[in-house]
């Protein structure tokens, strides 16, 4: 085998491989958030509330929970960047687009 033959198949491979990556992570993206909460998009877990805080993100929010003694849950509003710690399991869980909620 030459050379030119062997850099041939090892550059079409790592192309074909590279557009499997890519094609993957295009048709399966998952969103991740900072820290090493559970995440549950577009849920409010409604009640329960510690305390509430504006917070830049819902990893924020996520972070401050798991810092927390008390907070069990929390729920981040996207629009207004308001964090709720939660300080037990929600009874209420209610659809809605702007909240990301999760427990640590």
């Amino acid at each position: 085998m030459t050379i030119q033959m062997f850099l041939r198949n090892h550059v079409l491979g790592i192309m074909k491989l590279f557009f499997v990556v890519l094609l993957t992570t295009t048709l399966f993206h998952t969103v991740t958030y900072a820290g090493e909460c559970e995440y549950d998009d577009g849920k409010d877990y409604y009640g329960n509330d510690q305390r509430h805080f504006e917070a830049a993100d819902v990893g924020a929010c996520c972070n401050a929970c798991e810092a927390d003694a008390i907070c069990t849950h929390f729920t981040y509003k996207k629009s207004d960047k308001l964090c709720f710690m939660k300080v037990s399991i929600p009874g209420d869980i209610r659809d809605d687009e702007n909240a990301i909620s999760g427990k640590k």
